[in-house]
C-alpha cells in the first residue's frame, strides 16, 4: 500500500530516447478513468467555496493512445490544447467570464513541478520551533500587510508572498518548484472572495486530496512505491495571430493556475484550471 493509497503498477525503466521519431498525440474522453474525488467530496467542497475557489475551479480527465516521456512535454502540452478532445469541455476565463478556447493554432508556455516528494513532510518544518504553525495547530498570525493583491495576516501567507521576509529560505527553490508547494499555495492564497482559515490542518488535508487524485504510483520491481506522473504548470497560451499575448490567463495574478498532470502507464491526463 503506498503513502497515498493508489493502486500500483509494475513499472520498467525504459532505454535512451536519442534518435526516436517524435509522436503525434491524440486525445479522447477518458472512459473509466478514475474520479476526481476532490471536488466531490462535501467537506473540501465547502473549503473550496470558503476559500473563493469552488465555482471557478475544474478539472478535465482525458485519455491518450500514445507513449509518453518526459521529454515530450511542450509537444505534448501543445497537442493537447489543440485537441478537439479537450476544446470540447474546456472553458478559459473566470465563471461569467468564460468562453470556449479560439480558433487556431495555439501555443502553450509550461514548466516542470516536482513530484518527488510522495508525503507530506515537506510541511513538517512548518510547525518546528512554531514559526508557522502553533502546536495546537493555529497559524501563527503577524502584522496585516497586503502583497500582490493578497491580504496577509498570518505567517503562511508571509512564507508564500514575501520574498523579503526571514521565512524565506525555510524552503528551498527546489522545494518550492515541487507539486505539494504548488498546491499549498493555491489552497492558501484562494480565490478573489477568500475566507481565510485560522488553522493549518484544512489546507493541510486539501492539499493531500488533490495531490491524491492528481499524482499516480506505481511499484518498481524492488517494491519501493515511486510517483510515476509527470506534471507540468501550464503558465500561458498563445495564438498564432498573437503570439505575445495569453488566452488561458486575463488578471496576470499569480492564483491563474493549469496543471497537466500526465500518467503515462494508464495514459491519462488530468488538466486542472483556475482563472482569478
Amino acid at each position: 500500500q503506498s503513502t497515498w493509497g493508489k493502486s500500483s503498477f509494475h513499472f520498467h525503466r525504459r532505454s535512451s530516447w536519442r534518435g526516436r521519431r517524435m509522436a503525434t498525440f491524440t486525445f479522447r474522453k477518458a472512459e473509466g478513468a478514475p474520479e476526481f474525488c476532490t471536488l466531490r467530496d462535501e467537506t473540501l467542497r465547502e473549503s473550496f467555496t470558503k476559500w473563493g475557489l469552488g465555482d471557478a475551479t475544474v478539472v478535465h480527465r482525458l485519455s491518450f493512445d500514445e507513449p509518453f516521456q518526459p521529454y515530450q512535454e511542450k509537444e505534448f502540452v501543445n497537442a493537447l490544447f489543440n485537441s478537439d478532445a479537450l476544446r470540447q469541455v474546456f472553458r478559459c476565463g473566470n465563471r461569467g467570464r468564460a468562453g470556449p478556447l479560439p480558433s487556431g493554432l495555439l501555443s502553450a508556455s509550461s514548466r516542470v513541478l516536482g513530484t518527488s516528494c510522495t508525503d507530506l513532510s515537506l510541511f513538517r518544518r512548518l510547525s518546528a520551533d512554531e514559526v508557522v504553525v502553533r502546536n495546537n495547530g493555529a497559524l501563527v498570525k503577524c502584522f496585516e500587510d497586503f502583497i500582490d493583491g493578497f491580504v496577509v495576516g498570518d505567517r503562511l501567507r508571509e512564507l508564500l508572498l514575501d520574498p523579503n521576509s526571514e521565512l524565506s529560505d525555510l524552503f528551498t527553490e527546489a522545494e518550492r518548484g515541487e507539486l505539494l508547494f504548488w498546491l499549498l499555495e493555491f489552497v492558501a492564497l484562494g480565490g478573489e472572495i477568500n475566507q481565510y482559515e485560522d488553522e493549518f490542518e484544512p489546507y493541510r488535508a486539501a492539499v493531500r486530496a488533490l495531490y491524491r487524485d492528481l499524482v499516480s504510483i506505481a511499484r518498481f520491481e524492488s517494491g519501493e512505491p515511486r510517483i510515476v506522473s509527470h506534471v507540468f504548470a501550464v503558465t500561458a497560451l498563445a495564438t498564432a495571430d498573437d503570439p505575445g499575448g495569453n488566452v488561458l490567463f486575463a488578471s496576470g495574478s499569480r492564483q491563474d493556475r493549469c496543471a497537466v498532470c500526465v500518467d503515462p502507464l494508464r495514459r491519462t491526463v488530468a488538466v486542472l484550471y483556475h482563472a482569478w
